[in-house]
């Protein structure tokens, strides 16, 4: 079993995000994505703010730091997500039959999403 993940600080560092993932070898090359976990640096105590049965990625977090934002797969489609770390709410924030598969998040806020839609082969939000 090999595994790897993807992980976000917050601008303070006191959090982490991390997206893992779980290969169970190289003769069938399948990948169990887990639930984005948030961990306390200086506790060491990991939460999930999601329970999410689909595979997300690419997890940064808001510049408040109240909210990881992801890409999160649909049937068909990748939005980029806000999950709110209060509530576990999530919220798409871009919308149609589109594959988002890269995101960058400014400090004041502003978002760049890269994505293949309908009507707009890219997006800034």
């Amino acid at each position: 079993l090999r595994s790897r993940a993807v992980m976000s600080t917050t601008s303070d560092s006191r959090s982490i995000v991390l997206q893992r993932w779980y290969n169970d070898g190289p003769s069938n090359g399948n990948v169990d994505p887990r639930p984005l976990t948030v961990v306390d640096v200086a506790t060491g105590k990991e939460s999930i703010p999601a329970p999410v049965d689909r595979c997300m990625s690419r997890p940064q977090w808001s510049p408040d730091g109240r909210s990881v934002l992801a890409l999160v797969e649909l049937s068909r489609v990748t939005h980029l997500s806000r999950i709110d770390l209060a509530d576990g709410k999530v919220t798409e924030l871009t919308h149609g039959p589109r594959f988002d598969y890269d995101l960058t998040v400014a400090n004041d806020g502003r978002m760049v999403v890269l994505g293949d839609g309908d009507l707009r082969p890219y997006q800034s939000s």
